[in-house]
């Protein structure tokens, strides 16, 4: 008798929920249209004193019905469900101040990184168990998303940003708990002035920069560094130095640098898995193929939020061919790392040349190459390198110089050397740049290239 009563109440449930979401989206609707995230404190209250009605008048006629009231966990399971209808659940209450990540390992263990780069790691439970944990990134990928997802068994890796900004990565099943991570954008809207400011380079580095990344003649750039490093906040930088008649392409796994929103003349694209529900690889669109199209788009720059792998050959074209001021970031651990990946994604397509002409591309397209770090000690994130690529050749490989450079891990950025390369000179001093004070020592060191 009690098993059958468990199961209506299950049922009656699963039937209330139904009548409890259906009356959030018509208030959701309403307020902000349906396309949002809503995120007004009082519509989201609104919202939570619907749930609590729907369970009192569920609760009054269980009782006089059956004699028993909802239990803890299903009162438990409708708040997550809710939270998650409303933005990112259960996590909402870490996305906020100056968190920059939130971990979650399984249900009770948070990790929170900030943008200082501290952590704090709290022992706390988020979701009452691995069940609730896993339905609730159901939820968000096949609602919260930019186009639905699926996460199962079948599809226990999920790689999506979030309506409301946030990116997430979550997996299930081949992991021995469920794991989920938010990464937030805190710095859309940044300048290299603001970065100057918080300490991430020097002036002087600074104004190297805005001159390399500004008309009339603009340097193609590969902005280097390790997961987290602040590439991404780096490339925001630079690109709120393109002119404001320039038509600029971004090109990105998942839309992260938000140019148009501060530069109407943005073309913004971003890839698209394929439709798993039908089956093979409908809809599918991959940055490779975007790369490709839009090197015929006429863009005065081709921006690619990462390189991955293919893509990297069309971006290589694109700063070959007369879109200077193109850029992108890369993940190595050094600038010859990043030269020398650039060449081995770009062999990845079945058209690329061979692999000696496609080192001598590299040395001519690219003219700098940005190394970026979270620094040993404090965690905050910093420029380590500015350096030069000033060619390539079968005997000596790449030739670089370090423009900027630290004398060791946690020394400061200094001016170096300056340009060896005539050509990048002209260019800088054509956006008004002069090299920092008088070193004839450095005058020196200039004309000896790194060979990496």
């Amino acid at each position: 008798m009690a098993t059958n009563s468990g199961m209506v109440a299950h049922s009656g449930v699963e039937a209330l929920w139904g009548q409890v979401a259906e009356e959030v989206r018509k208030v959701r609707l309403e307020a902000f249209g349906e396309d949002l995230i809503v995120r007004h404190k009082g519509v989201e209250d609104s919202c939570r004193e619907i749930l609590r009605q729907r369970v009192a008048e569920f609760n009054a006629a269980s009782l006089s019905t059956h004699g028993e009231l909802m239990s803890r966990e299903d009162r438990a399971e409708l708040q997550v469900r809710l939270e998650a209808l409303l933005g990112s659940g259960p996590m909402e209450e870490f996305l906020k101040g100056d968190v920059e990540d939130v971990y979650v390992f399984g249900p009770s263990l948070v990790v929170l990184r900030r943008s200082d780069g501290t952590q704090q790691m709290l022992d706390q439970s988020v979701f009452p168990d691995e069940t609730s944990m896993v339905r609730h990134i159901a939820h968000l990928a096949a609602t919260q998303g930019q186009t639905s997802r699926r996460f199962d068994h079948s599809e226990p890796l999920l790689d999506l940003r979030l309506r409301s900004g946030e990116r997430v990565f979550a997996v299930m099943s081949v992991s021995g708990a469920p794991f989920i991570v938010v990464r937030r954008h805190l710095h859309v809207s940044v300048t290299l002035d603001s970065l100057v400011e918080n300490k991430t380079m020097p002036e002087d580095a600074g104004a190297f920069l805005q001159a390399a990344a500004a008309r009339p003649s603009p340097c193609n750039m590969l902005i280097a560094g390790a997961l987290s490093s602040g590439k991404t906040t780096l490339l925001r930088a630079l690109l709120n130095a393109v002119h404001e008649n320039e038509i600029v392409a971004t090109i990105e796994q998942t839309f992260e640098l938000f140019l148009e929103k501060s530069h109407p003349l943005t073309v913004a694209v971003e890839t698209r898995e394929p439709n798993t529900e039908e089956g093979g690889t409908s809809g599918e669109v991959t940055i490779e193929s975007l790369a490709r199209r839009f090197l015929r788009s006429g863009a005065d720059r081709i921006i690619i939020g990462e390189l991955r792998g293919a893509e990297a050959l069309q971006f290589l074209l694109a700063c070959g061919t007369g879109s200077d001021g193109s850029m992108c970031t890369i993940h190595a651990a050094t600038p010859n790392t990043a030269l020398h990946r650039l060449v081995t994604y770009s062999l990845r397509d079945p058209f690329a040349p061979p692999l000696e002409a496609l080192s001598y591309e590299v040395g001519e397209a690219i003219h700098l190459v940005v190394h970026v770090v979270r620094h040993p000690v404090t965690g905050s994130r910093e420029v380590n390198s500015i350096t030069e690529v000033c060619g390539w050749s079968p005997e000596r490989g790449f030739e670089t110089v370090n423009i900027f450079a630290r004398r060791g891990l946690t020394a400061p950025l200094e001016y170096m050397n300056p340009p060896r390369g005539d050509l990048l000179r002209e260019r800088l001093e054509l956006s008004g740049w002069t090299p920092p004070g008088n070193s004839s020592s450095s005058a020196s060191a200039s004309q000896k290239a790194l060979v990496l």
